[in-house]
């Protein structure tokens, strides 16, 4: 999926990394999902849904990447 926007992000820090700025990236595109192949849901349609995908495209050195979905 393209870059569609970015944002950034603070990050918390934990006990194996140090609070940080995250410049994230963000793309989303509709999904259609088909119905399970059985008798019974002949007749459902496909659905379509939205698929949100946020990442960090470069972290800092050493750090592992921010990422998450919906």
């Amino acid at each position: 999926m393209p870059i569609r926007s970015s944002m950034w992000l603070e990050l918390k820090s934990s006990q194996k990394h140090p609070a940080r700025k995250a410049l994230l990236a963000v793309s989303w595109q509709p999904v259609r999902l088909l119905p399970p192949r059985t008798r019974e849901a002949n007749q459902w349609r496909p659905l379509v849904i939205w698929v949100i995908r946020v990442w960090e495209p470069d972290p800092q050195k050493g750090l592992k990447p921010w990422t998450g979905s919906c």
